[in-house]
């Protein structure tokens, strides 16, 4: 009579690979050893574990991603989002629907959900409260003069609060209620601008590197500079504005330049794809502007930069000065 006996195992060794073994034993011994390795892909893991859990995935500044890697990220989470994964893509108003630009099978389960801008209702709040906590009385009608001045952002308008009250003097909580001089706002704001948005414009007005001297372009008041100058003039003296078209930029141009120094189309879209390059690889942090050429018109959106190309006084912005709504 032949006894035998049976044994089996399973271990874990390196992570994700694992190795069997299985072997009997007895008075006639026969052996076998075999090993399984297999490799799991962590992408796949990922968005399993995100179903399995019923968790969403948010990718943040979506529009950072040049175009050729969103599609590819879009592929990859396709058959995730097919099977039920809420997918988040947070971007800019100008390219919110990269996604489905980039790849339209995922037309029918693209929903856009805008984020509104601060509107004047709820800037003012900052003011209305800020002065209130502060002992000041201020007018309605100043603090709807310095939301207007914010453009939209609440870190703006805190700064241009703090700033006024600089000028009036009040470095903490009055004593006595004390009204806030409205004639020290457009002060408060040239003092502003002398340290907002100026190391972008500088970039952006001084181009890419050029291997010959820039054509001067006149203009009508006698002053000369290059197109790059010249364009972000232009754009100041009609707003500026978080969009501007080709044609209003063009018709900015030609009131702000003799006939004979009017740069042609292809000179105007070139300096203005350059200057979108320069925003996106030499700037730090969100890109302050880009060309979109796919609709003739410029987006800026830091409000910063905008604020900057108002209100800035000296020759860095020529024309650029602001004034009071």
């Amino acid at each position: 009579m032949i006894e035998e006996g049976a044994n089996a195992g399973l271990s874990m060794g390196i992570p994700q690979v694992v190795n069997v073994s299985a072997g009997t034993q007895g008075k006639t011994a026969k052996s076998f050893e075999r090993s399984l390795n297999y490799t799991t892909s962590a992408q796949q893991a990922s968005l399993t574990a995100l179903l399995d859990r019923g968790i969403s995935l948010l990718v943040d500044d979506f529009h950072y991603i040049p175009s050729d890697i969103q599609k590819a990220v879009i592929q990859s989470l396709k058959g995730a989002v097919f099977k039920g994964l809420p997918v988040i893509l947070l971007a800019v108003p100008h390219r919110a629907f990269d996604p489905v630009t980039v790849e339209q099978e995922l037309e029918g389960r693209f929903k856009h959900i805008e984020i509104p801008p601060w509107e004047i209702n709820d800037l003012i709040l900052i003011p209305e409260r800020g002065f209130e906590a502060l002992n000041i009385v201020s007018k309605d009608a100043l603090n709807k003069a310095i939301c207007a001045e914010g453009f939209g952002n609440p870190l703006l308008v805190q700064e241009i609060c703090s700033e006024l009250c600089l000028k009036n003097g009040i470095r903490e909580k009055e004593a006595a209620s004390q009204p806030i001089d409205p004639k020290l706002l457009g002060i408060a704001l040239e003092e502003i601008a002398q340290s907002k948005g100026f190391p972008k414009y500088r970039k952006l007005k001084a181009g890419p590197d050029a291997r010959k001297k820039r054509q001067a372009r006149a203009f009508k008041d006698g002053g000369a500079e290059d197109k790059y100058s010249a364009i972000l003039t232009a754009i100041s003296s009609i707003g500026p504005k978080s969009r501007t078209s080709y044609d209003d930029l063009r018709g900015a141009l030609q009131n702000l330049l003799i006939p004979s120094s009017m740069p042609a189309k292809h000179e105007i879209t070139s300096a203005l794809i350059n200057m979108s390059k320069i925003a996106r690889e030499q700037i730090e942090g969100e890109p302050p502007l880009e060309w979109v050429s796919s609709e003739d018109v410029l987006v800026i959106t830091d409000p910063f930069l905008l604020f900057y190309m108002k209100w800035a006084t000296h020759r860095e912005a020529p024309g650029s000065q602001g004034t009071l709504v």
